[in-house]
């Protein structure tokens, strides 16, 4: 039946011409964005994963920055250690020197007082963002990971990673060098090898935290980027593949808005059955 009140064809078409406007309305907002899934409607599932996933490695990106800080720290400390070793090291061939009773003990005693005003220099500049790891005995703890149980009453677990001061400030006393008579220089030699091996060891504790600290920095990096890359492949937009819809979708639009003319014009028909 052919009516004037209402036009199918044209509805129809109308419909189509919508239809095809939406889909090339969506494509435009992929290509905008270069992601597929833009907000819950899109995918529901797939969006909330992927604001969780996001937002866990922006809590790992936090940690990360936390650890390069604290790698910092521990890194400074570490070569102010290495540092005041080769100076013990000076120190103990004068004191090696000052064995020889023919040795000129005072202007060895004053060289040695000379270089333990660098050793105190050192110490002193070894620290980074107001802590000083070779002075005193604190530990300080930097957040490693952070995990959340998958239990209907989830609980957050925060491990650490800690480090503590070496204290070299006290192990390393100019008061100890005594050339006042042969004894007391021959023990100032043991002494100086005390402190040697106080500081070797300082050194080393330092190095092993600096290590863990880098080693669990990587590790961070790694996941994040996985997770990254998980995410990209769920959520990004194939430009390819949208490129050669967007084509498609362009000639449909014309299509359908020729179609929706057409149909428009069919009522102007059932003038020519009057004339």
């Amino acid at each position: 039946m052919t009516s004037i009140n209402s036009n199918l064809g044209a509805m129809v078409a109308l419909q189509n011409l919508r239809s095809v406007n939406d889909r090339m309305e969506n494509i435009q907002e992929q290509i905008g964005t270069g992601k597929k899934i833009n907000s819950a409607k899109d995918n529901a599932a797939v969006w909330s994963m992927a604001t969780k996933v996001n937002s866990e490695n922006s809590m790992l990106g936090a940690i990360g920055e936390g650890l390069a800080m604290s790698s910092a720290t521990v890194s400074m400390a570490r070569q102010g250690a290495e540092s005041i070793g080769e100076l013990l090291t000076q120190v103990k061939d004068k004191v090696v020197q000052a064995q020889s009773q023919t040795a000129d003990r005072t202007q060895l005693k004053t060289e040695i007082t000379e270089l333990f005003k660098q050793i105190t220099s050192v110490m002193e500049s070894a620290s980074f963002n107001g802590k000083n790891l070779l002075e005193g005995t604190a530990e300080f703890k930097t957040v490693s990971s952070i995990s959340r149980s998958s239990d209907t009453t989830p609980a957050t677990t925060v491990k650490t990673i800690d480090v503590t001061a070496q204290d070299l400030k006290t192990k390393l006393d100019v008061a100890k060098i005594n050339f006042t008579d042969d004894t007391k220089t021959a023990e100032t030699l043991g002494e100086i090898d005390t402190m040697m091996e106080a500081t070797t060891k300082a050194a080393s504790a330092l190095g092993t935290a600096e290590n863990r600290l880098e080693t669990q920095s990587n590790f961070l990096t790694k996941l994040i980027d996985i997770k990254e890359a998980a995410v990209s492949s769920l959520v990004d937009a194939d430009m390819t593949a949208l490129s050669a819809e967007m084509t498609q979708t362009q000639t449909q639009q014309q299509l359908a808005v020729q179609a929706l003319s057409i149909a428009g014009r069919a009522p102007q028909t059932l003038l020519s059955l009057f004339r």
